[in-house]
């Protein structure tokens, strides 16, 4: 990022006693440096998701005391057409559970409407599926947007994703693998499945990938209880995503919704910090985006090098005021939100 000048000459002309004196007095800039969005909120080392399919009431009742006990959220991928009813023999959780679990900030996620395979289904079912399942959402979820969408079945094909494309703002596939920083199409997001034979081990092992490559890495449950009388394929024991989550608690991990990363993602690809005035006490930036501030709205971790005689300081942006105390590398870390108004980064004087 070019930086303004460090200096500025300011002449002054003194008159005395006939004399003329010329004195160049030294004006410095606020030696701020090494400016940059994080690539992780948080400065997070990686990112990950919990991703629910199906929408279980029994991964209800049982996943969300243990998510909330690590204070996490996940992704729960409902059959917004099935809510209430069952799917695979197994029940399924209703519109008020949702509701609760929204309020605390897990997402709920368009699975279609009644889980058809996309490359199986016309255009116009196709449609139907997805503008049906995303109106059930939105209608029922009060102040959620459906912008994730997840393929049953995992399964998709190229025109299938162009018609999800119109709909949905990222969607997660069952192609196994992690996702780099910035995926490569945010319309088939790989994911590791977690079958019965997982273990808590494989998961910190797929965690501990994730932190060695800086991915983002998309963890898919389905039936998560403490039972299994059906013979359920993909179930889980809950003591597997609980001790994997004290796992995580001690990596510095970023966990949270498929929209939020995406959302984080292409916001931080899609900003540019301007700094709009300095001066040795203060910093005063800009964060520019042309992304529609309806969906893209979160704020963004940014870092920044500063001089080592500045101590604490007041970052300030509109009505949002912070302390920031710099790290043992004289690093400092705060979030902003692009479009927000300017950000007023100053030195704490006394």
């Amino acid at each position: 990022m070019t930086q303004f000048s460090k200096y500025v000459l300011v002449l002054l002309i003194l008159v005395s006693s006939g004399i003329v004196y010329v004195r160049f007095i030294e004006k410095k800039a606020s030696g701020i440096e090494d400016l940059k969005i994080s690539t992780w909120k948080d400065n997070a080392t990686f990112a990950a998701t919990l991703s629910f399919d199906d929408g279980y009431q029994a991964t209800y009742s049982t996943a969300i005391p243990i998510l909330r006990s690590h204070n996490t959220v996940g992704s729960f991928n409902v059959i917004a057409g099935r809510i209430g009813s069952s799917y695979a023999q197994i029940e399924l959780a209703t519109w008020d559970d949702w509701r609760v679990v929204a309020r605390e900030g897990h997402e709920i996620v368009s699975h279609t409407t009644y889980h058809k395979h996309l490359p199986e289904l016309s255009e116009k079912e196709i449609m139907s599926e997805l503008r049906e399942s995303r109106a059930l959402i939105e209608s029922n979820i009060e102040g959620q947007r459906a912008l994730s969408f997840v393929y049953p079945g995992g399964d998709y094909d190229p025109w299938s994703k162009k018609v999800v494309e119109d709909f949905y703002l990222s969607a997660r596939s069952s192609d196994s693998g992690f996702n780099p920083s910035t995926p490569p199409d945010f319309f088939s997001l790989k994911s590791m499945v977690v079958y019965p034979t997982t273990t808590t081990e494989d998961l910190n092992a797929w965690a501990g990938s994730a932190y060695d490559n800086g991915e983002w890495l998309i963890e898919m449950y389905h039936l998560v209880n403490t039972s299994n009388p059906t013979g359920y394929e993909y179930f889980n024991p809950p003591e597997i995503l609980d001790s994997h989550l004290d796992y995580l608690n001690k990596k510095n991990v970023w966990v949270d919704t498929q929209q939020n990363v995406v959302k984080y993602i292409q916001e931080r690809d899609n900003t540019q910090i301007f700094v709009v005035s300095e001066n040795r006490f203060r910093l005063v930036l800009s964060l520019i985006n042309e992304l529609d501030k309806t969906v893209f709205n979160s704020p963004l971790t940014i870092s920044a090098r500063i001089p080592s005689d500045w101590g604490s300081i007041n970052v300030v942006q509109g009505v949002h005021s912070v302390k920031v105390i710099p790290d043992n590398n004289g690093l400092i870390y705060f979030k902003a939100t692009p479009g927000a108004g300017d950000i007023v980064v100053s030195r704490v004087l006394f």
